[in-house]
């Protein structure tokens, strides 16, 4: 998918994240500029400008996969899949998205918390704050239509239509209850972190004299435990040891890796 296919969808998200970068520049300059650079195989000032609306607080899935393209025509596939998944957060992810992900997943064979579930798949429709308001418009149709049923008509068929819409109603409530449950959020996510830098490995001590328990490939995902000076004690799941796969538990450089969600907590409401 190239920038301007994207760049239509992106805007309307970008306007209400934040206001103007400038007096003069708004993010749909800033990232109309990104992907001029990118189409034209820019990537290092295709990063730059990307990365600039991010830091100002410019959230959108559409900014991540940008984010992540630069990253992998310029061989980082680390920062890449870091930015795949935050792309993946913010909305049901794309087709391109998950394509992305599963492709450096194949080249390097990183590690990552099972997640792709048919649940997780289900919660990735919508985001929490749409399950939420589905969850309300069925909680009132339930209640208009059991008043009406039982307090209003007599017996019949509207009765029956009326009760019939309550029992769809109150499914559908539960069911968007679920998918909120379920869709990731900044207290799920906010202990993970993405293996960003090349040759990084998990060593049973704070040293890399220590005895080195794995190497764990570009994009890989961790669950942080404990900080100690530049070393952070971390959880990863090995998928090889057949066949379900285990956590392991060990001490990586903390500048090996980046949070996979370092921002405001609200954005994944």
């Amino acid at each position: 998918m190239t920038c301007r296919r994207i760049l239509t969808a992106i805007l309307p998200a970008v306007l209400l994240a934040t206001a103007a970068c400038g007096a003069n520049s708004t993010p749909q300059d800033g990232f109309s500029e990104a992907c001029a650079a990118f189409d034209k195989g820019d990537f290092r000032s295709a990063q730059y400008l990307g990365e600039s609306l991010v830091n100002q607080g410019h959230f959108a899935p559409e900014l991540f996969q940008l984010l992540g393209n630069t990253r992998y025509r310029q061989g980082d596939l680390g920062r890449a899949a870091l930015y795949y998944q935050r792309a993946a957060l913010l909305s049901p992810p794309s087709p391109e998205t998950r394509q992305n992900i599963d492709l450096i997943h194949e080249r390097t064979g990183n590690y990552y918390f099972p997640a792709n579930t048919p649940r997780g798949r289900f919660a990735a429709w919508f985001t929490r704050s749409q399950w939420l308001a589905a969850a309300a418009t069925f909680g009132w149709l339930l209640t208009f239509s059991a008043v009406f049923a039982f307090l209003v008509l007599g017996a019949g068929r509207p009765r029956k239509v009326l009760l019939m819409a309550a029992v769809v109603a109150m499914t559908g409530g539960s069911v968007s209850l679920l998918g909120w449950f379920w869709h990731p959020s900044f207290e799920k996510v906010r202990d993970l972190a993405v293996v960003t830098s090349p040759e990084t490995r998990a060593y049973a001590a704070a040293s890399t004299t220590g005895s080195s328990l794995a190497q764990l490939p570009a994009g890989s995902q961790v669950r942080k435990l404990e900080d100690r000076d530049s070393w952070c004690y971390v959880e990863f799941h090995n998928e090889n040891p057949q066949p379900e796969g285990r956590n392991i538990r060990g001490w990586v450089q903390t500048e090996s890796i980046s949070p996979l969600w370092p921002y405001d907590s609200a954005f994944l409401e």
